[in-house]
């Protein structure tokens, strides 16, 4: 959510900077937001999400259980047969995955929340309320 938040930030002071801090942004600068956090998260998720799926192909290969190997090792084969630049290999689906993903779960979260706040005629959500949204993102996403 960070991420989020320093995208949205950066988005007011840069593009709407006569915009009150207690007003929100536009519905599509939000997705545009969601974007950038999620290509953002992409760069930190593709190195975990690269040695994870090497395990995981351990455990469903023929490999024996006595010669599969953990996470430290297999961070060593990475870094010994590739380099620190190994490490981003599948960079493009992580990125493609992520900032797709969030842009259509903040843009989800977002709408839900501003038609809920509408609803009640209320600046603040209860967490019922928050919920709801962030679920209406993971269906949406």
């Amino acid at each position: 959510m960070c991420k989020y938040n320093l995208a949205q930030a950066i988005t007011r002071q840069n593009f709407y900077p006569g915009l009150a801090k207690t007003d929100s942004l536009p519905l599509a600068t939000l997705i545009i937001c969601g974007a950038a956090s999620g290509s953002f998260a992409s760069f930190i998720l593709t190195p975990v999400e690269l040695i994870k799926c090497k395990m995981q192909v351990q455990s469903v290969s023929t490999v024996p259980a006595g010669l599969r190997t953990g996470s430290l090792a297999l961070i060593r084969d990475v870094y010994g047969a590739h380099g620190l630049r190994g490490f981003w290999n599948g960079q493009t689906g992580t990125f493609l995955r992520e900032t797709g993903g969030s842009a259509s779960w903040f843009g989800a979260y977002e709408y839900v929340s501003a038609a809920l706040r509408r609803r009640k005629n209320t600046d603040t959500l209860s967490p019922t309320d928050m919920m709801l949204s962030g679920a209406a993102g993971e269906i949406i996403s």
